[in-house]
């Protein structure tokens, strides 16, 4: 995901130091950065015309087993804040044993209703974390409640006011300029239930990081005699105090033409890549470019307080702008993939692509292996490829030579 980890600030290449192999580092750093996304909420910039912070919404996807536990350290990494925030709370139930009841808080549970949600940004306007590993307890108490929880999600990704109104008891709820950042993980069937469907408009909010590895024996021993919580304990005092340094001001957040120039003409190279998969992959697209703001308005802030500069402007870093978009090349491209896997969805076939797909292909070739080989070379998914062939056989341009799984072309290619 980042070619060169020597991009990253120091707080994150140490914290990546913890993890042997390249799969837990790359999920250690999306967790991470997602869990500090959401710590500083007097730091924002324009993009688009409207006021954004770093809030950022991330889902790591595997199977079970598949190493996703290396998620945790972005929990590890904010605790301190989380046990700030909780001493602040107004008061305790001693009724209930080991119950408290809670209303400040930065970490809130997956196990959360859609109203508790609410509350609870109400009473945290600094912003909430959303940590849960897996997907389906997000999805499953969000919906317990009357009211779509996508709502919620959506409008918060944006900072857009959430409003609520419920005739029982004529309450009227709102939660102004929210902020809140998600990190979950799960199986790819929990992504649909949480998103939806990919019409949902929630699901193009949402940052992929899928695990591609086998899954393979770890050697649960090869550690050392300490927990990853307690090796983390020294870098959660430093991200506690950024947290304590950055709030007590406004910070704002500035790029150079240069900069400006490398965001606009990537989304516009997105955007090109995400019309052939339909109008759901623009959104992605458009999304992502604020993804891709949002990460490199992070890291160089976690640059400028490194650098220990007293300024409260942050210019940004060359080196953020650089790691950020080697993340957000991966996870746009996983994006992409996600809508390939899932079931019932269009691609848009253009001529062009009948062209260059025909081209790809050999005189004779084998389904599907060489038709797979065919849309890689393309920089294409498997499904796309499926569909690109599908209309080449419907124009008669390729059929089956008789032997099996064999076939062949026919005639000139498309115009």
């Amino acid at each position: 995901m980042v070619n060169d980890y020597n991009k990253l600030p120091e707080i994150l290449k140490e914290c990546l130091g913890f993890f042997n192999d390249d799969t837990s580092k790359e999920i250690a750093l999306q967790a991470s950065i997602t869990a500090l996304s959401g710590l500083f909420p007097s730091y924002s910039s324009i993009y688009d015309g409207h006021r954004v912070h770093c809030n950022l919404y991330s889902f790591i996807i595997g199977h079970a087993g598949c190493g996703k536990s290396a998620m945790k350290i972005g929990e590890y990494l904010v605790v301190k804040v989380q046990e700030h925030r909780v001493k602040k709370s107004t008061s305790v139930d001693a009724d209930i044993k080991g119950s408290k009841n809670i209303n400040k808080m930065y970490i809130v549970p997956g196990d959360a209703s859609s109203a508790g949600l609410m509350r609870t940004l109400q009473a945290n306007p600094e912003g909430l974390l959303l940590c849960e590993t897996e997907g389906d307890t997000i999805s499953n108490n969000l919906a317990k409640e009357y009211g779509d929880h996508s709502t919620i999600l959506r409008c918060a990704a944006h900072h857009e006011t959430v409003k609520r109104l419920r005739s029982t008891d004529n309450e009227y709820f709102e939660v102004q300029e929210p902020k809140l950042s998600i990190l979950t993980s799960g199986t790819p069937g929990q992504v649909k239930r949480l998103t939806k469907s990919i019409e949902d408009g929630l699901f193009s909010r949402f940052m992929y990081y899928m695990i591609q590895n086998e899954p393979s024996w770890r050697d649960p021993y090869n550690k050392t005699s300490h927990s990853m919580k307690e090796l983390l304990q020294d870098k959660a005092e430093v991200v506690f105090d950024y947290y304590k340094h950055v709030n007590q001001a406004k910070y704002t957040f500035r790029l150079e033409s240069n900069h400006k120039s490398i965001i606009n003409n990537t989304g516009k190279d997105w955007f090109e890549d995400a019309k052939q998969y339909g109008p759901h992959a623009i959104a992605i697209a458009t999304r992502m470019g604020l993804n891709l703001h949002r990460i490199t308005m992070l890291l160089s802030l976690l640059y400028h307080l490194e650098d220990g500069l007293a300024d409260k402007e942050v210019v940004c870093y060359d080196d953020a702008l650089s790691a950020a978009l080697e993340i957000c090349n991966t996870l746009f491209n996983n994006a992409l993939k996600l809508i390939c896997d899932s079931g019932g969805i269009e691609i848009s076939v253009l001529s062009d692509n009948l062209s260059q797909f025909y081209s790809a292909l050999n005189e004779e070739y084998t389904i599907p292996s060489d038709r797979n080989a065919a849309a890689r070379k393309l920089g294409f998914c498997e499904k796309t490829g499926r569909n690109i062939h599908k209309k080449l056989v419907e124009k008669g341009l390729v059929k089956p030579t008789g032997t099996a799984k064999r076939w062949r072309k026919v005639k000139t290619a498309p115009t």
